[in-house]
């Protein structure tokens, strides 16, 4: 995650980590959301199954943000301490 942006020595681009994690738990947490969408509108038998999916959405969705926090900050402070 804390590899520099420039192109790697063979030439090739190296794709960011952290944009793949995010691309994946938001795909999970929009996945999430529908299905508890869906359930909101035609669950009218079981209503106590939305909840624990809504909590999960939700802890998924806190869990990416503090993610994105930590590693925006350490880049930022590498980026400080090498003087760029």
């Amino acid at each position: 995650m804390l590899r520099s942006r420039e192109p790697s020595a063979d030439g090739r681009l190296v794709p960011d980590p952290l944009v793949a994690v995010n691309v994946a738990a938001m795909a999970v947490v929009a996945a999430g959301l529908f299905l508890a969408a869906v359930l909101a509108v035609y669950d009218w038998r079981t209503p106590g199954a939305e909840a624990p999916l809504v909590f999960w959405i939700a802890v998924v969705a806190v869990v990416l943000f503090v993610l994105d926090v930590l590693v925006v900050g350490v880049r930022y402070m590498r980026r400080l301490r090498l003087g760029l």
